[in-house]
């Protein structure tokens, strides 16, 4: 069963670059000892993994969307089930 995705529920690929950049910033500190730099690095990978899938998510997203502008018969097809509406 899918679920519809809401807007307050995305992140932008913006916010997720701003975010990338601040980990960035966050893990180039000379103040940090090698254990902070450690556990920094470690949520900078995990911060990396998410945004990918941000990235992924939009590329499925925009190439459906044209997939779908080509061909109106596509609008309620298994590709539309896949990517969910969004609510207004």
């Amino acid at each position: 069963m899918s679920r519809a995705i809401k807007k307050e529920d995305l992140i932008s690929l913006m916010e997720a670059n701003a975010i990338m950049g601040e980990r960035i910033h966050t893990t180039l500190r000379t103040d940090l000892t090698p254990e902070q730099r450690q556990e920094e690095n470690e949520q900078s990978a995990m911060v990396l993994g998410f945004a990918k899938q941000v990235i992924n998510l939009a590329d499925v997203t925009l190439r459906a969307e044209k997939l779908m502008a080509q061909n109106k018969a596509l609008k309620d097809s298994r590709i539309n089930a896949l990517i969910g509406d969004l609510e207004g």
